[in-house]
């Protein structure tokens, strides 16, 4: 017997730590900054409403349908591309074809400036 309403909401939170634990540390990210960092980081704020319920799966997400055709590095090309540059506290960041704005605010968690 159920004891609590069904509902089709997602669990954001539960699916980002997911994402942590199942795509980012099983692949080579060990940086616990850039770990805690994508945990921070809500990834659906910054996906088109059409597509939230896959912003944390292991693809990259288109987020304009223009001909620009931009989209979102899956989390863990991401996080390993963060990773091995290496950022620390006072660096300052450039982050260009950002798309939607995550990957700076994944980087905002670790560079001084953005």
């Amino acid at each position: 017997m159920l004891t609590r309403p069904l509902s089709d909401a997602p669990d954001f939170d539960q699916l980002r730590r997911n994402m942590v634990d199942n795509q980012l540390r099983t692949f080579s990210v060990t940086d616990h900054a850039v770990l805690a960092a994508m945990l921070a980081v809500r990834r659906e704020d910054f996906t088109p409403a059409d597509r939230r319920a896959i912003c944390y799966s292991d693809a990259p997400i288109r987020v304009r349908g223009d001909a620009l055709m931009r989209t979102m590095l899956q989390p863990m090309v991401l996080a390993r591309m963060i990773q091995n540059a290496a950022i620390q506290r006072g660096d300052r960041v450039l982050d260009v074809a950002g798309a939607c704005g995550y990957s700076a605010a994944v980087l905002a968690q670790l560079a001084g400036e953005v």
